[in-house]
């Protein structure tokens, strides 16, 4: 029998800012880094360097799939609160583990 493949190693997690492409807007955690708090687009590159809650930490789980947490809180993820279209994404508290296992958590990113 053929071996299965080895599967490609995971990226490991990388701190970003995440820019809007035509505008010098930013991604932050509108009231800061707390559960609930809903992503919105605001200040420029400096703020967003220099604000914690607008910086993210990207992790590789697999699968082309990604959790983001807010920098600057272990237990606080991207959640697409309500699951539905045309809702937001808001900070979720309840960690990795939740993040991981949960498709309302898990992002893909597209070139």
């Amino acid at each position: 029998p053929t071996p299965a493949p080895t599967p490609a190693p995971l990226a490991a997690p990388r701190q970003v800012i995440i820019k809007v492409s035509d505008q010098d807007l930013y991604m932050t955690a509108a009231g800061g880094s707390v559960f609930t708090s809903t992503m919105k687009l605001q200040g420029d590159r400096a703020s967003a360097l220099n604000t914690p809650s607008s910086q993210f930490v990207l992790e590789d789980i697999g699968g082309g799939k990604f959790i983001v947490k807010v920098s600057d809180n272990d237990d606080l993820y991207w959640h697409a609160w309500g699951a539905l279209y045309n809702w937001p994404i808001k900070l979720h508290n309840n960690g990795r583990t939740y993040a991981s296992s949960t498709v309302y958590s898990q992002f893909e990113f597209e070139d």
